[in-house]
């Protein structure tokens, strides 16, 4: 999980690099697009008409117009928690006989 945080973290700081010094990047939902150009488009109406309107507007939305950065840092930012998380449970016994 560590190597995980530390990839995600580089990569954020890559790619806010390269948005601050060379182009603006296009925000998560280009990139989506162009990934999934016939399933991207369809994804709006199958949230709000098959799950709910809110979680579009609220969750997703707000998720799509960010910066690719933002997603990485998100991703550094959970694996950090669940290697913390981890280390509590699997840490040696201390003092132990």
């Amino acid at each position: 999980m560590i190597k995980a945080t530390i990839f995600f973290t580089a990569m954020g700081v890559l790619c806010f690099g390269l948005d601050l010094l060379v182009t603006p990047l296009p925000p998560l939902g280009g990139w989506a697009y162009a990934i999934f150009p016939e399933g991207f488009p369809v994804l709006q109406p199958a949230v709000e008409r098959h799950i709910s309107p809110w979680i579009w507007e609220a969750l997703l939305q707000p998720i799509f117009v960010r910066p690719v950065t933002f997603l990485f840092f998100v991703l550094a930012f959970i694996c950090a928690i669940l290697a913390g998380i981890f280390y509590l449970f699997n840490r040696p016994n201390v003092g132990r006989q």
